[in-house]
């Protein structure tokens, strides 16, 4: 039998409904169920098995149309319960999973471990502590939960929105869902094994001076040597962030065979701007002089920052007398990624916001960035990358990453590369479309991620990786 050739719009309508089916069904390239909508095999209570079985003895924990529904306890204090992965879960994992809470409900996600330390609360969180301001919460609706593990260490986000950046938890250990109080559903739990655990050195003091705000972390793959190494600068306006909001970079970049590194610096209004950017400088001297210990290259280095850690990351790339000042030369930097940053030309980004202020008669910040710049023209522009681009200062190569909906971003971007092109240094602008400001850092290291297939071969081309 000969069957009709499909129109093209037939073919479009059926691999639509493929794809949403897909979706709707949570599989992930990488990812296994570790709840399989069906029973609760894969998981035991108090040591006995519930393999084939749809709930609990105590009913507690029930399986119903394709949701694990958690109950809470009568009881006053109410006794927790919990089960348990039938496996343990002793290297770096990604767990995603999606929950629904009742008003007022109090569950728990215990990482390898029962103790309260080591759990992350999954609950109604508008009305149940810890993580009540969260602004991406949905009400009464699915969110989605996504876990990193690398090491002793948990990244944690609800919807993208950091709920812990860098969770103490043990080394090896199952996986563990409590009862508490109320009613929470969980649904398309999944993880994915990450191969070869990263080796992870946190709070490495940079200073002689005992202080977090001065210290790094290091990323190693297995058996590093003589790697390539990213220097990593977090963003949050200079007066808040931490060197733990780094995502999936670390694995992404150890895959690639690179060392990675996050620093601290102190914060506004603590300090003034050039001591932050000294403290950058001087943890750039630290991985120089300390990451072959770590499986690092010394020579080659890249640079990398977000938001106000794009500012940082193109100021010393570009105003030499820092690193100088630390003994070092802008030589062995092999390449720079500002990721979405809007201070490149600190007087332009002055005028242009108090201008919108201005026209829109609105009141001028209180703390923007004329005060956090030092509220002096000649500061202004000392601070600026552009100020101080020109040849023969060995200025890396650039790839400069910014969003499509921020016009300030977008034009900082353009500005920098303008001053780059014109002296000769090579510079590419890559445009995330349909991304916010948060999505572009969260994002980065996504192998799908639009602007982490352009940064993969500038990094590879910059340290001379074939």
């Amino acid at each position: 039998m000969i069957r009709p050739r499909r129109s093209r719009m037939e073919l479009v309508l059926v691999l639509t409904l493929f794809a949403s089916a897909a979706s709707a069904s949570g599989e992930e390239p990488g990812f296994r169920p570790l709840f399989n909508g069906k029973d609760l095999t894969g998981w035991k209570c108090r040591g006995t098995d519930l393999a084939g079985k749809t709930a609990t003895d105590d009913g507690r924990f029930v399986v119903k149309d394709g949701i694990l529904v958690i109950s809470g306890s009568k009881d006053r204090p109410p006794k927790m319960e919990e089960i348990d992965t039938a496996h343990s879960f002793d290297s770096d994992f990604t767990l995603r999973l999606e929950f629904r809470a009742s008003r007022g409900a109090n569950s728990g996600l215990h990482l390898r471990d029962k103790v309260f330390a080591h759990q992350l609360q999954i609950r109604d969180y508008p009305r149940v502590g810890p993580y009540k301001s969260l602004r991406q919460y949905r009400d009464g609706d699915w969110n989605a939960v996504e876990v990193v593990v690398s090491g002793d260490r948990a990244r944690c986000t609800c919807n993208d929105e950091l709920l812990e950046a860098a969770l103490p938890i043990p080394e090896k250990g199952p996986i563990a869902l409590q009862s508490e109080l109320n009613v929470v559903e969980y649904r398309n739990i999944r993880i994915r094994s990450e191969p070869g655990s990263i080796k992870v050195r946190c709070d490495i003091p940079y200073a002689d001076t005992p202080d977090r705000l001065r210290t790094l972390d290091v990323y190693s793959p297995p058996g590093a040597k003589g790697l390539p190494v990213v220097f990593w600068i977090h963003g949050g306006g200079w007066q808040t962030g931490d060197k733990s909001d780094v995502q999936q970079k670390p694995r992404a970049f150890a895959d690639r065979g690179f060392v990675f590194v996050s620093a601290n610096y102190r914060l506004l209004p603590r300090v003034d701007m050039e001591t932050i950017v000294r403290d950058v400088a001087k943890a750039f001297r630290w991985v120089h002089d300390h990451i072959e210990e770590y499986g690092g290259d010394p020579n080659r280095v890249l640079v990398m920052g977000h938001s106000a850690g794009a500012q940082l990351a193109a100021l010393i790339c570009t105003d030499d007398r820092y690193l100088k000042a630390e003994g070092l030369s802008l030589g062995i930097v092999k390449g720079c990624v500002p990721v979405d940053g809007d201070t490149f030309d600190i007087p332009a980004i002055i005028e242009t916001a108090e201008t919108r202020q201005r026209v829109h008669g609105l009141p001028m910040p209180r703390f923007g960035h004329r005060e956090k710049f030092g509220n002096d023209p000649a500061k202004h522009r000392d601070f600026s990358a552009v100020t101080h681009v020109s040849g023969g200062k060995s200025i890396p190569p650039f790839l400069i990453l910014h969003i499509a909906a921020n016009p300030d971003t977008t034009v900082q971007a353009r500005r920098l590369a303008e001053a780059l092109k014109g002296a000769g240094i090579p510079a590419q602008i890559v445009t995330a479309r349909e991304l916010t400001h948060g999505q572009i850092n969260a994002q980065l290291g996504f192998p799908d991620d639009p602007a982490t297939k352009e940064l993969f071969p500038f990094v590879d081309r910059a340290v001379g990786k074939p």
